[in-house]
């Protein structure tokens, strides 16, 4: 009687076995074939090296060539000063009162970075080198927007909250 019990468990095993595999077999081939390889783009352009007072003077002499060379680009700025940083009053939900830098001004160009952190720490007189994307003139002002920055002179930090008050 055992005999007979362990010969019926020993089929049925051997069929799960046999489906199993079967059914992984189909899975495996229909996998493969809706599998989705990622493409890789490789690296992208390298930024546009140009000076404040050179993209200024492009954009006086004709703002539609140089919105066409410029806007939507990747620009590299050297050993740029900070002229003013642009600070506003902020209260939190608690009634905390903090005082917020926004960008910084350089002549006739707003930098705003990426790092709200590190924007906290930028400070007028600090010479930074910065990479950053052209967005065009507007009210008077070349903005560029999405700012990597490294410092030259001046400790930017790690990026965080600074509390100034």
């Amino acid at each position: 009687m055992k005999h007979g019990r362990l010969n019926s468990l020993f089929l049925v095993a051997i069929a799960i076995l046999v489906i199993a595999l079967i059914s992984l077999t189909g899975c495996s081939e229909n996998a493969e074939s809706s599998f989705v390889v990622p493409t890789f783009e490789g690296p992208s352009q390298p930024p546009t090296e140009v000076t404040v007072e050179q993209l200024y003077a492009e954009y006086m002499v004709d703002e539609a060539a140089a919105d066409a060379r410029y806007e939507g680009k990747r620009l590299l700025f050297n050993e740029v000063e900070v002229v003013k940083v642009k600070r506003q009053n902020y209260t939190d939900s608690h009634g905390d009162d903090y005082l917020l830098s926004l960008y910084f001004i350089t002549g006739p160009v707003k930098f705003k970075l990426r790092d709200f952190g590190i924007m906290q720490n930028i400070k007028e007189g600090y010479v930074l080198n910065i990479v950053g994307e052209c967005r065009g003139l507007l009210k008077g002002f070349i903005i560029i927007e999405d700012c990597w920055v490294e410092s030259v002179i001046g400790d930017i930090g790690t990026g965080g909250f600074v509390d100034i008050y």
